[in-house]
Order: structure tokens, then C-alpha cells, then sequence
């Protein structure tokens, strides 16, 4: 019996109610300064925002492998599309490693990653830094931002924006509703819209289609029945002021519940959870950004 197993995005095959988000009165976007650098915690994370990198043309860095040399290889396929593969860099973690890694609180681990990212953005000298946005649905997925933070820490002249994925949404009936690249409406002020071009908007929906395979068996129809107005819209929002959020009103804990379901089903033998393994790292990687 493994000691963990990671909590993959095809979990959302079984969930019912996938919403859209639906837009009212957010602002225009206008382009993100120049230089921008993007920090995924997987490959694959580019295609919620195909378009703006395409009108951006940012420095992208993966963090980790997202399981497998199939993703990255992915991404790889989907960069060369519209030209910006050698915009990418993969410093190749291993996706496992991460999760031992919180279960082991190794705030040293994830401090000599966040190093590696700090490298690259003295080296940058990005005006603006995108990073996964914190959602309780993935716990590599939330690192991206104190890692990000903590890499940041020094240099100055940047802000600071996050790239919204999935989330679960609290009902009142507990049932699983998610939300996919949408922000909850809790935190739609100061956030930024992107309106893709007819071209930019052509080429995300061949990319998913025809290149970004794995995320469609993850999602199914979460993904692969989004329309056209919904992937012809990308979201950025504000990064918490202090690099880490809670969650209540607008998220589900959601990979904390799913991993105590997966312990009494006796499929792993750890869980990660907020308090005991994610925060102390979180909060670890943080102190060096105050």
C-alpha cells in the first residue's frame, strides 16, 4: 500500500454540478507589463491562459512534472503551437517528491525550490509574476504562491496576480459543485479579464483538442464541453496580501476531505491536510517574503 496517493484532477469525472462563471462587471483587462513570468506548479496549467500568453509572450516556469514526462511533453507540444517554447523552463520536480515532501513538513525542500525560482526572476526582472491560484483543491497547486512569495523576496517593482483552475464551490446541500478557471465571486473585485482575439482563441480551443489530452480524460466534459464564451474569457486575480488564504465562504477544503476518504478506504496511509502539513510549509516559505 502506497503512503500517499496524489489527488489528480479525474476525480472531476464523478462530480456533479460543474458551473460556468459568468461574466457581469469585471474590468477590462489591460496587457500585464513587461517582463511578466508565469509559475506553474504543473505543465498543462498554460492552457487556462493560452491567450494571454500568446499576447503576453511570458517566461513560464513548471515547477514540477505533474506526474509524468507525458505531461510535460504536452506542454512542450502546446508551446511550439503558437511559438513560445523556449519561453518555457521546467525544473523538473518530481510531483511525488512534493507531496512527500509536505508530509514531511520539509520547509528546507521547498525553500531550496523557491531558490531556484528566485534565480530566474533576478535573472528576469519581471514587472509581474503570475503563480497558481491557492484553492484548496490541490496542495501542490496552493504552493505555487508562498513559493512564489518567498522567491520574491527582496526584489522589488513586481505585483503579483494568481491563475484561477477548479475549485469547490460550498453549497448549502453539500453536494460537489466545482468551479473551473473562475474566481468566487468573493474575490472578483481587483480581478483582471482577458478578452481572447478570434486567433488567440482558435488556437486554445485546437490546443485542447488536439494536444492537451491528458487534461481531457482528467476533466471529461468539465473541460472538453466548456464553450466558446467561457474559454474566450481568462481570469487573473489578486494574490492574498500575505501569501496565504483560508478557506470557508468561498472555497471547499476540498483535498483535505478527499484524502481522509481515500485513509478509511485504506488507499493511503497519510494524509495531507491544511494545519498539520501545508500551512507550517506555507507559512515557512512566508517568512522569508515579510
Amino acid at each position: 500500500m502506497q503512503s500517499f496517493v496524489p489527488m489528480r484532477m479525474i476525480d472531476f469525472l464523478c462530480y456533479c454540478g460543474a458551473i460556468e462563471g459568468r461574466f457581469t462587471h469585471f474590468p477590462s483587462v489591460s496587457l500585464l507589463p513587461s517582463p511578466t513570468v508565469f509559475v506553474f506548479s504543473h505543465p498543462n496549467h498554460e492552457l487556462a491562459v493560452y491567450g494571454l500568453v500568446q499576447r503576453v509572450k511570458p517566461w513560464m516556469i513548471f515547477l514540477t512534472d505533474g506526474g509524468g514526462e507525458d505531461r510535460v511533453e504536452q506542454t512542450r507540444q502546446g508551446l511550439a503551437r503558437i511559438g513560445l517554447l523556449d519561453r518555457a523552463l521546467f525544473l523538473n520536480h518530481a510531483e511525488k517528491e512534493f507531496y512527500t515532501r509536505l508530509l514531511q513538513r520539509d520547509v528546507a525542500y521547498f525553500q531550496g525550490v523557491a531558490d531556484q525560482v528566485r534565480e530566474i526572476l533576478r535573472e528576469k526582472g519581471p514587472a509581474c509574476v503570475c503563480s497558481d491560484a491557492m484553492e484548496f483543491y490541490n496542495p501542490v497547486h496552493d504552493l505555487a504562491i508562498p513559493i512564489t512569495r518567498s522567491a520574491l523576496a527582496g526584489l522589488s517593482g513586481w505585483t503579483h496576480y494568481e491563475v484561477p483552475l477548479v475549485h469547490q464551490v460550498p453549497t448549502r446541500d453539500a453536494s460537489e459543485t466545482y468551479l473551473v478557471q473562475r474566481l468566487p465571486v468573493v474575490l472578483q473585485d481587483g480581478s483582471k479579464v482577458h478578452a481572447l482575439n478570434d486567433a488567440e482563441l482558435e488556437a486554445k480551443v485546437s490546443a485542447r483538442d488536439g494536444v492537451y489530452t491528458i487534461l481531457a480524460d482528467q476533466f471529461g466534459t468539465a473541460l472538453t464541453d466548456l464553450s466558446r464564451d467561457h474559454l474566450g474569457h481568462e481570469v487573473l486575480g489578486e494574490t492574498p496580501a500575505s501569501g496565504m488564504r483560508e478557506p470557508g465562504a468561498a472555497y471547499v477544503l476540498r483535498y483535505e476531505w478527499r484524502a481522509h476518504l481515500l485513509l478509511e478506504e485504506g488507499t493511503i496511509r497519510e494524509a495531507i491536510t491544511l494545519d498539520g502539513h501545508f500551512r507550517p510549509v506555507a507559512e515557512g516559505l512566508l517568512s522569508r517574503a515579510a
